[in-house]
């Protein structure tokens, strides 16, 4: 299995764990009468920490396009695979300034099989330069 395989593939973690951090606060304990979107509306909007609650929103969305960016030939060129590896730990210090350390280690995971997939990428391009 290729290292950005590996990457891409840990990249979903941080989906699931959000999927299910979401359904826990939508589905969970809800007194009679409040829907799901009631709760939902009231964090993204009016809850005194909503910024938190909306980057909790963006953390899948980014960590799909991550894994997604980490299955494409994007990776297969060293300029490629520099950046994804460079917006990825971008996204995992925001991740770690912003959010509970279990969120920020799963960001933060995927990125060694990247920068080593990123090496490798450079050797080989330097060795046959």
């Amino acid at each position: 299995m290729r290292l950005h395989t590996k990457a891409g593939l840990l990249y979903l973690l941080p989906v699931v764990a959000m999927l299910i951090t979401w359904y826990i606060i939508l589905f969970r304990d809800n007194p009679p009468g409040v829907t799901p979107w009631n709760t939902l509306a009231y964090l993204l909007t009016s809850e005194p920490r909503v910024s938190w609650f909306r980057w909790l929103t963006a953390i899948p969305f980014i960590s799909l396009m991550f894994a997604v960016a980490n299955f494409s030939r994007i990776v297969k060129s060293r300029s490629g695979s520099f950046i994804v590896v460079a917006l990825g730990a971008a996204f995992a210090l925001a991740a770690w300034i912003t959010s509970s350390i279990d969120i920020a280690l799963l960001t933060t995971l995927p990125l060694v099989y990247g920068i080593l997939a990123t090496a490798a990428i450079a050797r080989e391009a330097q060795n046959g330069a």
